[in-house]
């Protein structure tokens, strides 16, 4: 699809890059992962800002799933296929990945407990089971 986009700012989060946008002449505001573009063009055209955007102020209301519910250690199982890529892109410093007699990756790590972090872990279906914290486990049932 071809979108006119009003770039407000870049947010770094993990591997993948998003640029915080509106499109067309509306004011909400958009996440678009920069990865998934295949074409980008400058318009000459004067770009629509809302007035009280402010991309710090963006980040710390909790728009993107920051820092919901606080600081967590996970610990969960992953299908070998559905973690592997956890060896290129941890998910913190301290993440550690061991592999069971069944070959599933059992992978710990200190991390943000959020809403981005349940959609994430809810996508891998029964490819992924949380096992610490309780919290977590009671909210992805």
């Amino acid at each position: 699809k071809a979108f006119t986009l009003h770039p407000l700012g870049i947010i770094l989060r993990g591997a993948v890059s998003y640029l915080v946008a509106t499109v067309f002449k509306y004011q909400d505001l958009r996440l678009f992962a920069l990865h998934r573009f295949k074409e980008v063009r400058v318009l000459e055209v004067a770009s629509i800002r809302p007035i009280d955007f402010n991309l710090k102020s963006y980040t710390e209301s909790g728009a993107l799933g920051f820092n919901d519910y606080g600081v967590i250690k996970l610990k969960a199982k992953f299908s070998y296929a559905a973690g592997q890529h956890l060896y290129e892109t941890p998910l913190s410093k301290d993440q550690v990945i061991t592999e069971d007699k069944q070959g599933n990756l059992i992978v710990s790590a200190t991390i943000n407990d959020n809403s981005q972090l349940r959609w994430w872990l809810r996508g891998f279906g029964n490819e992924v089971e949380v096992i610490q914290p309780t919290t977590l486990i009671n909210a992805i049932k």
